[in-house]
């Protein structure tokens, strides 16, 4: 049975700026006790797309009914997730980081912005924890810190099968996951494009993992 965990460790390692064999080394000893992690990384659709200056004064109807979702399926898998809230996200949504809080998962920053070149300490994730009280760690937009962990989240859970998720969670010890993966109504054509319907792959797995 694997036992899903807070990535502490991990995201200690992005604040030292520590390189991609190290953070590989972590992971596999995390694998080695039984253990993964899942990362949301609780953005809009449009923050990663859009230019800060033109991001819209509310987010859109997908952030909190998605976060909530997760919330439910976590319980139900008795898994312990760590949400990267991106600062414009907390800022607006309050209330979701306190119910994350609550429901004990880890809580980190993404940056405020979502630009290219940040990292932590500049003024965009500081700016960031400002809405995020009891953060423990930052993962940096487009993964510009660190190495990306694998090919488990992303655009990759949207296109690829479940048996390839399942063998790089396996291999890596993370999976991460945005809400736009898994309620892809707005953007363009290719976040829209899906190997299967989100909510069922994302349970098919954690089945396949536990």
């Amino acid at each position: 049975m694997v036992r899903w965990v807070v990535d502490a460790q991990i995201d200690s390692l992005d604040w030292t700026g520590i390189t991609y064999p190290q953070i590989e080394t972590v992971a596999q000893a995390t694998l080695a006790m039984g253990s993964c992690v899942i990362e949301i990384h609780v953005e809009d659709f449009y923050h990663a797309l859009k230019h800060p200056v033109d991001w819209p004064p509310h987010l859109s109807d997908i952030v909190e009914p998605t976060v909530k979702r997760l919330f439910e399926v976590f319980e139900e898998y008795d898994i312990t997730a760590t949400f990267y809230y991106l600062g414009d996200v907390a800022d607006k949504a309050p209330y979701l980081v306190r119910e994350t809080i609550l429901r004990q998962h880890g809580l980190g920053s993404h940056g405020y912005w979502h630009r290219h070149g940040e990292y932590q300490g500049d003024h965009s994730d500081l700016y960031a924890r400002r809405f995020i009280p009891e953060c423990n760690g930052y993962r940096s937009p487009f993964w510009d810190t660190t190495k990306r962990p694998g090919y488990a989240g992303g655009i990759f859970f949207r296109l690829m099968p479940v048996k390839w998720i399942v063998w790089q969670i396996r291999k890596h010890g993370v999976l991460w996951l945005h809400p736009h993966d898994l309620e892809p109504r707005y953007g363009p054509w290719w976040r829209r494009l899906h190997y299967q319907e989100p909510w069922g792959k994302l349970r098919r797995v954690l089945d396949g993992i536990g």
